[in-house]
């Protein structure tokens, strides 16, 4: 099966062929090229071969950061901006993902992808079946009230960047305490296709699965 693109990025059929059992939409790093997605996804179609994977086209283009050098400087130096830019993201995401069943929908989201993710089903309420959020950011405060049934998954390496994981067991933490099925998952190989991830220890790719 070969990736086949579309409007607003790339589509990829289950390689089992017929109707998938999920649909996994892929949002990359913001800063990061889109295509890094492709062979992280096509290594991905072979263990989960009953699934389509959708990657989305260019995030930043939807909320161009000004005034700073990129969209990781914004959210560092502006913390109180990520939510506005984070909303306006979702708006223009919303149509393409009302076109999928949110029965077997998983939002996959690397690092400020992750984080866009989050704020979709979050904040925006998005229904869908889950989300693998890999060492993303989890916006501060969080909603008092959360409504969602998708299952979260936040993912970070045993290499990863957060010393003791104390960052990941504390956004779980809080996500379980208003009723999120939200878990904390380890590693041992990085997933992410970031060429700057510094918790990519050696390059590889680790199998996934939608659990």
């Amino acid at each position: 099966m070969d990736w086949i693109r579309f409007s607003r990025g790339h589509r990829l059929d289950p390689i089992a062929g017929g109707s998938p059992d999920a649909i996994a939409v892929l949002l990359h790093d913001l800063d990061q090229s889109p295509a890094t997605l492709l062979a992280v996804g096509a290594r991905w179609a072979a263990t989960v071969p009953t699934t389509a994977f959708v990657a989305v086209d260019g995030l930043e283009q939807f909320d161009p950061p000004t005034g700073a050098r990129s969209w990781h400087a914004l959210f560092d130096l502006d913390p109180g901006a990520a939510p506005l830019a984070l909303d306006r993201i979702a708006r223009h995401l919303e149509p393409l993902l009302a076109q999928l069943d949110a029965s077997r929908l998983v939002l996959v989201g690397f690092r400020e992808g992750g984080t866009v993710a989050l704020h979709l089903v979050l904040r925006h309420g998005w229904r869908c079946a889950g989300v693998l959020a890999f060492s993303p950011r989890l916006t501060r405060p969080l909603p008092r009230i959360i409504r969602a049934d998708a299952k979260i998954r936040l993912i970070e390496t045993a290499e990863g960047r957060h010393v003791g994981h104390a960052e990941l067991r504390d956004a779980v933490s809080s996500l379980a305490a208003r009723g999120v099925d939200a878990r904390g998952v380890l590693l041992p190989a990085c997933c992410c296709p970031a060429r700057h991830c510094p918790t990519k220890p050696s390059g590889t790719v680790a199998p996934i699965s939608w659990s």
